[in-house]
């Protein structure tokens, strides 16, 4: 365990000293309670639980919540290679990959059982992903005329569906509880991908669509979280 480890859990257990678990039968929440709540990895390590931005959590009463996570990805890379085996070659490539996804809860939580609360719930996500790559090869670049050619692919996919879950949470103070949550969920996917390639030096042209659709039933396995409260 490293050191940024060892002061996360020192600092749960200096929360969790002022007030021992919790024990009553009433509920530790309140309307209006709101929460920033992490996954906890391997290793101990702490992240979003439902999105890699941002996961959050409002009490509209004690016993009912909405929650909502968000999930962002961006990646763009440029990439240019020479070869020099047969002749001159060179390559461009360039990619640009965004994903993004929305998942909104509603929860609902039991009678309060000497600290453990069992709660489920059910809500939609949308997921959107976009995918552009440019790639040009010359070849080989000492000829006369070289040899050029073109590819451009573009790639965009939507998904809708909805979720279930259901787990426990157990509080360690006033301010901050474990989780533990299965999760699965039940999705509608659609996908297309246009790609177009060219060779200006002979002329040559082609265009090809591609587009698919797809239900899936997933698993999302179990899940331990930490949430932090605002109250």
């Amino acid at each position: 365990m490293n050191r940024t480890q060892t002061k996360t859990w020192l600092l749960l257990m200096a929360f969790s000293l002022p007030v021992a678990a919790q024990t009553s039968n009433d509920m530790p929440f309140t309307k209006d309670s709101r929460a920033v709540q992490f996954q906890i990895g391997g290793d101990f390590t702490l992240g979003s639980f439902q999105g890699a931005a941002f996961s959050y959590k409002h009490h509209r009463q004690p016993s009912a919540a909405y929650r909502a996570g968000i999930y962002i990805y961006l990646n763009d890379t440029n990439t240019e290679m020479n070869q020099w085996t047969p002749g001159i070659r060179k390559t461009t490539d360039d990619q640009v990959f965004l994903n993004a996804e929305l998942n909104v809860q509603a929860v609902w939580y039991a009678e309060n059982t000497r600290g453990v609360l069992f709660y489920y719930g059910t809500g939609p996500f949308l997921g959107f992903g976009r995918y552009r790559e440019k790639n040009k090869v010359i070849a080989p670049l000492i000829a006369c005329p070289q040899s050029e050619s073109t590819a451009d692919r573009e790639r965009t996919s939507w998904s809708l569906g909805l979720t279930g879950l259901a787990g426990v949470e157990w509080f360690v103070s006033k301010s901050i509880s474990l989780h533990a949550e299965y999760g699965i969920s039940l999705g509608y996917s659609s996908m297309k991908e246009e790609t177009e390639t060219a060779n200006p030096g002979t002329g040559s042209r082609s265009n090809s669509d591609v587009t698919s659709t797809s239900w899936q039933l997933r698993s999302q396995g179990v899940r331990f979280g930490l949430s932090v409260y605002f109250r």
